[in-house]
């Protein structure tokens, strides 16, 4: 529900099902291995957010699963919000 409530989206699934990744599934599954059921939303992106007495300051969308921000951004935006 957070995640829909900062616009944060799902990836879709030809950015998240890879040929290399199918194929490594489809090798596993003929040497007789069990795939797990993911136990979370596989296609949720993450996202990073600095959030201060309960209003998100800033907030980094990804667009793929492995658009993130960096971390000095994050940390830089989270020590001007909290004035320190």
């Amino acid at each position: 529900m957070l995640y829909h409530r900062l616009g944060i989206g799902r990836a879709r699934l030809r950015r998240l099902y890879f040929l290399k990744t199918m194929a490594a599934y489809a090798i596993a599954l003929a040497l007789g291995e069990r795939l797990a059921k993911p136990v979370e939303d596989a296609r949720q992106l993450g996202a990073d957010a600095v959030v201060v007495d309960g209003v998100a300051r800033m907030l980094w969308r990804p667009r793929t699963p492995n658009d993130r921000s960096e971390a000095d951004d994050v940390i830089a935006t989270a020590t001007a919000a909290l004035g320190s």
